[in-house]
């Protein structure tokens, strides 16, 4: 079985014993609190995959870590550690959120700019899109200040480019003739 269906069939199991619970906005929120510590703690991601560590050890591990904050997604990462899938943890839990993302018409943006925005331009930017895609917004912001000025928005797959680098690469590409 690919990858991608792996990580599907895992999310879909996920998301229906979530829905099946009354749970799905609680995993939802615990999914993005467990897919936070896997990206601040990269030692953890690695520790899962080690072979050395045996099975047992690392269920207890992720128990200790995950009680309090993300308790509903513990059986998840035991069943994928059980069928040695831990590697998959990470795309599980994308897909997860996109499955809760599509339930709930909910729009996911991401934000790039040079600098961290302020809640009221964030905001704007919020009910300018909740009014064009007549959905509700998930906002998340990324500083890169490789952008030099301006941002760029990828709304759900549709991606929008209003960077100063942006601009100068098109600008190349129409020097060069390639555009």
């Amino acid at each position: 079985m690919d990858q991608g269906r792996v990580s599907v069939s895992y999310a879909r199991a996920l998301f229906d014993w979530a829905s099946s619970k009354d749970l799905l906005e609680e995993t939802y929120a615990q999914s993005k609190r467990f897919q936070l510590l896997m990206a601040q703690n990269p030692e953890f991601a690695q520790l899962l995959s080690s072979p050395g560590v045996p099975v047992s050890r690392k269920q207890k591990i992720v128990e200790t870590l995950l009680a309090e904050y993300a308790p509903h997604i513990i059986k998840l990462v035991f069943i994928a550690l059980k069928n040695k899938r831990e590697g998959q943890l990470p795309s599980i839990i994308l897909m997860f959120q996109k499955l809760y993302r599509i339930k709930k018409g909910v729009a996911k943006v991401v934000v790039e700019s040079t600098f961290e925005l302020g809640k009221s331009t964030l905001s704007g930017i919020s009910q300018f899109l909740n009014q064009k895609l007549s959905k509700e917004i998930e906002i998340e912001q990324r500083v890169n200040q490789t952008l030099i000025g301006g941002f760029t928005l990828t709304i759900e797959d549709k991606f929008m480019d209003k960077s100063v680098k942006g601009e100068l690469e098109l600008f190349r590409k129409k020097l060069m003739g390639t555009e």
